[in-house]
């Protein structure tokens, strides 16, 4: 395969996605959801976890991380009911 320099680029692919990325991961409740998202994901795709749990659990983690964004919600507890049900 050819790739180009340009592709890699992130100018190339789209300024404004990468800028909103870099804008969210920001804030530290975006950035502690992110992380568990994705280790919650990864039980998923290792059978630990089902699709039916994942989907609830992700439900209710866009709504606190929500909460906590607005101000509704301390980030330590977000944090706290994250890291709840890590798995060691």
């Amino acid at each position: 395969m050819y790739f180009t320099e340009t592709m890699f680029n992130p100018e190339y692919i789209n300024p404004l996605y990468f800028k909103q990325q870099q804008t969210q991961m920001k804030n530290p409740a975006t950035r502690e959801f992110t992380r568990s998202y994705k280790a919650h994901n990864a039980r998923v795709r290792y059978g630990t976890m089902s699709k039916a749990e994942f989907t609830a659990w992700s439900k209710t983690a866009r709504e606190k991380r929500d909460a906590c964004v607005a101000g509704k919600l301390p980030l330590e507890d977000f944090v706290a009911w994250l890291d709840s049900d890590k798995q060691r």
